[in-house]
């Protein structure tokens, strides 16, 4: 008897992590939480940092604040002061300073009638998509605003499928931390991991970066099909 071809996963949407993947927004959250301690004379380094990646602002002063002792009202202006920080750099973003191979991978999600979302912790990610001009192209933001849980938690994905009215398992999650591989898997997601592999070795695969990344390679390295919106 002839073999039966087991029909390929379908994808209907890409969901983009932000941080570390459509552009280089690290940096400022890193830049922001360094000024702070600085002026709270704590000790804050970059592998410091590397704990608090992916968590929400709460939790990240939390992990900062981990050996020492302060008054609630401390604490809020610690974190007022980070958010203003942050925002003050995040207007110094512009459409340059996309990361390598994002506004191509985009254009052709676009062409192929793919649904594009966001999926990420931060509260300011409707605002960094304006600055990085291509807001536009986003049906979705599922952010910090969406949900209660951080990554790993799943529900910032989960939140996404859910305003795209799509199940779980036709989501393409795009991310650059292990919380948020963790987050997409935990969702039922097909994880494409950029960055090192020895970070990311749960997604279902790892590319270095987006650069000369086109969406049918991705399919045909992941052994997928696309299913355009309607």
């Amino acid at each position: 008897m002839p073999r039966v071809m087991q029909a390929k996963q379908q994808i209907s949407a890409v969901i983009f992590d932000m941080d570390g993947v459509l552009a280089d927004t690290i940096d400022l959250h890193y830049q922001s939480w360094q000024r702070v301690a600085d002026e709270w004379h704590i000790p804050f380094c970059k592998e410091d940092y590397s704990q608090i990646l992916g968590m929400k602002r709460e939790e990240s002063v939390d992990y900062l604040l981990r050996n020492h002792t302060v008054d609630a009202e401390t604490r809020a202006e610690m974190l007022r002061r980070k958010n203003e920080y942050y925002l003050e750099l995040v207007e110094t973003l512009n459409p340059d300073q996309l990361l390598p191979g994002v506004q191509q991978l985009l254009a052709e999600l676009q062409a192929a009638q793919m649904r594009i979302a966001l999926g990420s912790s931060s509260k300011n990610a409707a605002l960094i998509l304006q600055k990085l001009g291509i807001d536009n192209l986003f049906e979705v933001v599922a952010d910090g605003n969406s949900v209660p849980n951080s990554k790993p938690s799943p529900e910032v994905f989960q939140k996404a499928a859910e305003l795209l009215g799509l199940p779980a398992d036709e989501c393409l999650v795009i991310e650059d931390a292990a919380a948020g591989v963790e987050a997409a898997k935990a969702a039922g997601m097909v994880v494409l991991g950029v960055g090192p592999t020895d970070r990311l070795n749960q997604a279902d695969l790892v590319l270095d970066s987006l650069a000369d990344c086109s969406w049918s390679a991705l399919l045909h390295q992941l052994g997928l099909s696309s299913s355009p919106a309607e």
